[in-house]
């Protein structure tokens, strides 16, 4: 079986929309993550880590491992609405299978 790829349709890049899922978002946490999640037409996604996380290299690191996460878990999310991940400090000193399982946890409460 094929994994599905995230295209450039599924994801939130312009700052309006990031800006609009802060304010107007639903928010979920754990210890290494926050989730912002909103209603919107089809399956769109964010991912972000602030300045105070560390250097770009680590931010990136950092989203990248999750945007991998989510590209293997995406059949199991809900079909329609906005999610835009936040990256806490310590997500870059935990191996992947952990962040895998906290990320799922999380996003069991989400589809809830």
């Amino acid at each position: 079986m094929r994994a599905r790829r995230l295209n450039s349709d599924h994801v939130i890049k312009k700052t309006r929309e990031f800006s609009a899922l802060f304010t107007e978002g639903r928010r979920l946490s754990s210890a290494h993550f926050v989730i912002f999640t909103k209603e919107g037409k089809g399956l769109r996604f964010g991912f972000a880590a602030s300045r105070r996380f560390g250097k770009a290299v680590t931010r990136n690191r950092a989203k990248r491992r999750l945007r991998e996460i989510i590209r293997l878990h995406i059949e199991s999310l809900p079909k329609k609405g906005h999610l835009m991940f936040l990256a806490k400090p310590g997500v870059e000193r935990l191996p992947f299978n952990q962040l895998e399982a906290e990320l799922c946890s999380l996003l069991q409460r989400v589809k809830a």
